[in-house]
């Protein structure tokens, strides 16, 4: 019963590191490419991701 619990906990935390660790890559690389060229790389995914939400 415990490793249920724990996989199932871990499978959510999985998620949330996924979520918070793809956008710390996102500021890293809006400071890294500076800020005119990040800007457009940022847009293309988050309206990709911002249509996928809305759908749901």
């Amino acid at each position: 019963m415990s490793k249920s619990f724990e996989s199932g906990r871990g499978e959510i935390f999985s998620d949330v590191d996924v979520v918070v660790i793809a956008l710390s890559m996102k500021v890293w690389y809006l400071v890294l490419a500076g800020s005119g060229k990040a800007i457009l790389i940022c847009e293309e995914p988050l309206n990709t991701r911002s249509g996928d939400g809305t759908s749901r």
